[in-house]
């Protein structure tokens, strides 16, 4: 609860330094709310007893302060909403800015593979604007509840009976806060199924899937699997809406019994002679307004509870990024060599480990080749190599001593199979693998030509400035030449100590594959004499891997074997007979 305080209270400042004067103007529209629903119901009852007497100077305040709090109430409502929303955006655009750090300040990103993590993540962004609001929707419950204490002391004025209205109000507020927490857990359950739809919708909205789908004539069995999640969604929904609908209505309809009390009560008062005509226009007044304040307080609560279970997610995400490992300095340097001992490493949520008790020594300037079948291991090794992911078990070492968090992966470049088609201007898709640099054309044009892509961008209409990808009516580029921008991206830092190829060029015909890879290697060996950096590659064909120092090959993640290409070759062994099979596979026939 305290964390959530505070929570509401950064909000509140993050309003106040983002726009100051709106922020001013519509604290000063609430206060003025405050009293609105009481100067309305006493000028009513002023002109409801004075009506009779003529013009006179109370009729006249009455009514002059009546038109000034009714147009301050109905026009200000509508200012303070416009200023509001434009002061909601604003802060949103900062605690996104949080979110976003908090899943890329790590120096791993092992937190991505947590589906809790997740489920929290896709129900905050969800409902972020939420949260932007929270300051604004505490404070409107605030004076929502002042407004009607101030309601409340002036029934008290005709009788203090009538104060027992007050107390028909709190059932109404009662269920409707468990109405409300019963719509926040149908969100919080929800968490999962939305991740999922939004994979979906993700899948049948994009032109690569879509096509694959559309293929395959799948389409239709994708939506209707979307479209049955969205439904189970729903219904979950509905029926705390239902519960939630048939609980405030319960808590309105006490509330009706207290307000015919009430009048029927002041009308007696009138017939002893204890009040007026004007009160009980007053208490009529006062109630429909006390309805309208509890509705509306009603509404703020549940929009404050709303935001409050939000904020448990905002601040679990907060707290989770605290505990994650911050990234130290990059590794200038390997003098002796990079070692994994005994590691092994399984992903969150999983009792199978991807890899089992891996010991491994790349000696510095060393290039060492990764094979196995798909599901080895393969990319997972490539990884904890890169210190993107830390071992389960067993230690990363360096030089002899174990290695900070981010000391690896802040000092890693190259290219993984699983690479992202950037739609950017095509000098961005590459700069951004050096981001310093992003904007140094001779920096862009080497990174290209170590990745063999110079000739993808002497095609494109305006050179470097071109805008790539259909998304955003850009050039259309095919899939190898998004590898080739790939690849030429992964080789921007001009001094890694440790660089990666892990699979990018499947899309790639062989001689092609073989031409990058020697491009790389070489590379590789220029950068190592300065650092002692060690290389990592990773591909299905083997002729690739030939030029390498070492060769492991993993199977079922395990290291099965080690060794130089001759080395491996010249004994029967299972990279043998995976080399020759698929030597086999490129002879011609006949």
């Amino acid at each position: 609860m305290r964390s959530q305080v505070a929570l509401f209270g950064r909000i509140f400042a993050l309003c106040f330094r983002a726009r100051p004067v709106a922020s001013v103007i519509i604290l000063v529209l609430l206060l003025v709310e405050a009293g609105s629903a009481a100067v309305l119901a006493i000028a009513q009852g002023v002109l409801v007893d004075q009506s009779a007497s003529g013009i006179g100077v109370q009729l006249v305040v009455a009514v002059l302060l009546g038109a000034a709090f009714y147009a301050l109430t109905h026009v200000g409502w509508r200012v303070q909403n416009s200023l509001a929303y434009d002061v909601a955006e604003a802060v949103e655009l900062d605690l996104a800015t949080d979110v976003l750090g908090f899943t890329t300040r790590s120096a791993t990103i092992d937190h991505l593979e947590e589906p809790g993590y997740l489920d929290r993540l896709t129900v905050l962004l969800r409902n972020s604007q939420v949260l932007a609001y929270a300051a604004w929707n505490a404070i409107q419950a605030a004076v929502a509840l002042a407004a009607l204490a101030v309601s409340l002391v002036v029934l008290a004025r005709i009788d203090p009976l009538l104060l027992l209205l007050g107390l028909f109000g709190i059932p109404a507020i009662f269920l409707a806060g468990r109405a409300g927490d019963l719509y926040m857990d149908a969100i919080d359950h929800n968490g999962k199924l939305l991740r999922l739809e939004n994979r979906l919708h993700a899948i049948g909205t994009a032109s690569e899937p879509l096509s694959e789908l559309l293929v395959a004539g799948s389409a239709a069995a994708v939506d209707e699997r979307a479209d049955g999640i969205w439904r189970e969604m729903l219904g979950y929904e509905m029926r705390a809406r239902r519960m939630a609908v048939i609980l405030t209505w319960l808590g309105s309809v006490i509330y009706v019994v207290g307000v015919a009390l009430a009048v029927g009560w002041t009308a007696e008062l009138v017939r002893r002679g204890e009040a007026s005509i004007g009160d009980v226009a007053i208490v009529i007044a006062l109630s429909t307004q006390l309805q309208d304040q509890i509705n509306f307080t009603l509404g703020l609560r549940l929009r404050v509870a709303e935001a409050g279970r939000i904020s448990d997610h905002f601040l679990w995400l907060q707290d989770r990024a605290g505990r994650l490992p911050e990234p130290s300095r990059p590794l200038a340097g390997i003098t002796t060599g990079l070692q994994l001992d005994d590691v092994s490493f399984a992903y969150p949520g999983s009792d199978r480990p991807a890899l089992e008790h891996v010991s491994l020594t790349l000696p510095a300037g060393s290039v060492l080749g990764v094979v196995g079948v798909n599901g080895a291991g393969k990319s997972t090794l490539a990884k904890l190599l890169t210190g993107l992911y830390p071992p389960t078990s067993g230690r990363v070492l360096v030089d002899g001593r174990p290695v900070g968090p981010g000391e690896l992966s802040l000092a890693t470049a190259g290219a993984f199979q699983d690479y992202c088609q950037f739609q950017f201007r095509a000098y961005e898709t590459v700069g951004v693998g050096d981001l310093p640099h992003v904007d140094d054309e001779q920096a862009v044009t080497a990174a290209a030509r170590r990745g063999r892509a110079e000739d993808v961008v002497a095609r494109l209409p305006a050179g470097w400035r071109t805008q790539l990808g259909e998304v955003f009516d850009g050039a259309r580029l095919s899939k190898g030449e998004w590898q080739r921008l790939a690849l030429a991206r992964g080789l921007m830092r001009p001094a890694p100590v440790v660089l990666v190829l892990d699979e990018p060029t499947a899309a790639l015909d062989p001689q092609a594959e073989h031409d990058i890879f020697a491009e790389f290697a070489a590379h590789a060996r220029r950068v190592a004499e300065i650092n002692g950096a060690v290389t990592i590659l990773i591909s299905h064909r083997f002729s690739t891997v030939t030029m390498t120092d070492q060769i492991v090959v993993l199977d079922g993640g395990r290291l099965v074997e080690q060794g130089s290409h001759d080395e491996l070759m010249s004994r029967p062994s299972r990279y043998r007979s995976l080399y020759q099979s698929q030597a086999r596979g490129y002879a011609a026939p006949g």
